[in-house]
């Protein structure tokens, strides 16, 4: 059977096919003159320039190129009718018409029609979106190489076999070696303490997307073994592949040598406070049983009372050491669920007995308020209530304990009919450098925030510092 010529007037539906494969084309195509005159576009091409069809056919191609290029295609149209062989693509830009310009891909074929007149064939495809992903993708990588070349931190990337192939500046600076000294070594050539069989198990890891961060050791060319931080991330293609780790690299030689330093100052700090705990509170319990025994005799009104100031300052600093060894331990404590309403009402009980020439009123609005605290939890209410019943010199001393909530937290309040405490003094309150109320706020201070919680201190009456004040400590609820 012969072949069907689509062009062949004895086969009109050949050349139907053929409009139909010009016109739904995916590539404008364009057809004009040796005079530039266009005398077919097809409707792709017409997108391409934002015009109608009547707005191209019959113009000059040259009207529709943007200004930045037509001296590049219409010097291969002229070289190309002078006979010259020249490459027949090339890149360029057309207008559209909105005045932008719109990066194209041009492949240009010179037919030659009767009566030998040259048609030029042009097929157009709109490359505006590829060049605009390429420009971005040269920013990013300009962006990556300045970002890993000016990092203060060391930065490696190893393949899937745990082998170096990247290290920036600050890597090479770090260990003292040159790139080309560091690329193809194994990582755990690299790392002290890291044998093969660690690193190929924390390549598996990597493997299913775990991120690590750890200490370790990094080796300097001197062989000095170099502190460090590692922080590995694994990296994927296509989001699936596992291809290899980014390590970040920190030395933390500074640190650690300041960690040393904070060790022995608080080894000091613990042995001055040991000797302040046991030795110093032994005398002064001397002090108080020998104050005790004078009270035994008939001394007078006003040196009985003097004894009396004696004893109760002896005791007052007694209490302070001891709290002092809690706030040593408090850290230590691990955090468990507590019942809050439960400890204010026993707390209620023992300061009752303890505290016999003051009216305490308790308010519960909420119960089973569950918390995050540790066996200081009492000790925190015990202090709220001394603070408010030792600084009040009423003659009817009265303290009001009320237990809240809301939406995410619990709020106490301990309020007293107290002289109350100025705005100077409130802020002061809670300075570490201040010892305005003693050591009992700031202990516990501490220990609400371990807790998570807040402690603020207010007038009972907003205003009127006369009338007392109220402490309120807050406590996030438990998620149940």
């Amino acid at each position: 059977m012969a072949s069907i010529n689509p062009m062949n007037p004895e086969f009109p539906e050949g050349r139907e096919a053929l409009d139909k494969i010009l016109e739904y084309s995916l590539e404008g195509i364009a057809v004009f003159r040796d005079d530039k005159i266009v005398e077919y576009v097809n409707e792709r091409l017409c997108d391409i320039l934002g015009r109608e069809r009547h707005e191209i056919l019959g113009q000059p191609f040259d009207n529709f190129v943007h200004h930045e290029s037509p001296e590049l295609i219409m010097e291969q149209y002229s070289s190309r009718l002078d006979g010259e062989a020249l490459p027949w693509t090339c890149e360029a830009k057309l207008l559209h018409r909105n005045g932008q310009a719109r990066e194209v891909r041009i492949h240009n074929s010179f037919l030659t029609s009767g009566k030998n007149r040259i048609r030029v064939l042009t097929q157009i495809i709109d490359i505006t979106e590829e060049k605009r992903y390429q420009q971005a993708l040269s920013r990013h990588e300009v962006l990556y190489h300045t970002l890993v070349n000016t990092m203060n931190e060391g930065l490696g990337v190893i393949d899937d076999n745990g082998i170096l192939v990247q290290a920036n500046p600050a890597l090479c600076k770090m260990i003292d070696y040159t790139e080309e000294d560091l690329i193809g070594k194994p990582i755990f050539d690299v790392m002290a303490g890291l044998t093969r069989d660690e690193v190929f198990c924390k390549i598996k890891e990597r493997m299913v997307g775990k991120s690590d961060r750890y200490e370790t050791h990094i080796i300097h060319s001197s062989g000095r073994l170099i502190p460090v931080t590692v922080s590995a991330s694994p990296i994927f293609e296509d989001a699936s592949k596992y291809i290899g780790s980014c390590v970040v690299i920190t030395d933390i030689t500074r640190r650690k040598a300041i960690e040393r330093h904070l060790q022995v100052a608080r080894s000091r700090a613990k042995m001055y406070l040991d000797f302040m705990r046991h030795d110093i509170r032994n005398h002064l319990q001397e002090v108080q049983v020998a104050a005790e025994l004078l009270l035994l005799n008939d001394l007078g009104s006003s040196v009985s009372d003097l004894v009396e100031n004696i004893l109760h300052a002896v005791s007052k600093s007694i209490t302070t050491i001891s709290n002092s060894g809690v706030m040593e331990v408090l850290t230590n404590l691990p955090l468990k669920e507590r019942i809050l309403d439960d400890v204010l009402c026993e707390s209620m009980k023992d300061a009752s007995i303890l505290l016999d020439d003051v009216v305490i009123s308790l308010s519960l609005h909420v119960t089973d308020a569950r918390v995050q605290a540790d066996d200081y939890l009492e000790l925190l209410v015990s202090e709220l209530l001394v603070n408010s019943y030792e600084n009040n010199p009423s003659d009817e001393k009265r303290i009001w304990i009320e237990l809240e909530c809301d939406d995410s937290q619990y709020v106490l309040s301990v309020s007293d009919n107290g002289p109350g405490l100025s705005e100077i003094t409130k802020r002061r309150l809670f300075d570490p450098g201040s010892r305005i109320e003693g050591i009992g706020f700031h202990l516990a201070h501490d220990i609400v925030e371990k807790y998570g919680g807040t402690i603020e201190v207010f007038d009972r009456v907003k205003g009127d510092l006369s009338q007392g004040k109220t402490i309120r400590v807050t406590f996030p609820k438990i998620d149940l």
